[in-house]
């Protein structure tokens, strides 16, 4: 599975993924933004830190 906030940019990784051989890929259709507003999936708003000081 693979997923971006949006859709958007999960959709050209796909797309690469695909092209350059492989096959068993998932892309979720609206990104998390699709995730979170499904109501399927308990979620946060927690926003993992991209570095630690």
């Amino acid at each position: 599975y693979v997923h971006c906030a949006g859709g958007y940019r999960s959709m050209i990784f796909n797309s690469i993924l695909h092209a350059r051989g492989f096959d068993n890929l998932i892309d979720i259709k609206g990104g998390f933004k699709a995730i979170k507003e499904s109501g399927k999936f308990r979620v946060s708003d927690y926003v993992c830190p991209t570095t630690l000081l």
